[in-house]
């Protein structure tokens, strides 16, 4: 990807070794662009089926709007193959939610709330003497 050099992208994940590494050597952290959108890219293991991919900018202020952000065309629905709801939403009015998500936004993918908090779908075995 031949990107500007104000630009950066990459996959968000570095070992878990890497950060504890980092975090036990007080996190130096060089003052280079490149050093900067590298510790920007720091991600735990538990996180790294997420997939996540960063897009970094350092721009020059005059090209930021009045609210302060920096904007640039992008097709969400290009983009985002999956929406995945946070596990505490209440299961109860999920399906609804869902539905107004997908009215509010068009999104025409898969859109699922984590179940990695859910007990499991097997029952509890009985144990008697």
């Amino acid at each position: 990807m031949n990107l500007p050099l104000n630009y950066w992208a990459g996959m968000a994940g570095k070992r878990e070794a890497q950060l504890r590494d980092y975090a036990q050597t007080s996190g130096r952290l060089d003052l280079s662009p490149q050093r900067f959108a590298s510790h920007l890219l720091l991600k735990r293991r538990a996180f790294k089926h997420e997939g996540e991919a960063r897009l970094l900018y350092f721009g020059d202020a005059k090209d930021y709007g009045a609210a302060g952000l920096y904007r640039y065309a992008v097709d969400p629905h290009a983009m985002i193959a999956q929406i995945m709801a946070d596990p505490n939403r209440d299961r109860v009015s999920w399906t609804g939610d869902k539905a107004a998500l997908q009215l509010a936004t068009g999104f025409t993918g898969s859109i699922k709330r984590s179940k990695i908090h859910d007990p499991p779908e097997w029952t509890a075995p009985d144990f008697t003497s």
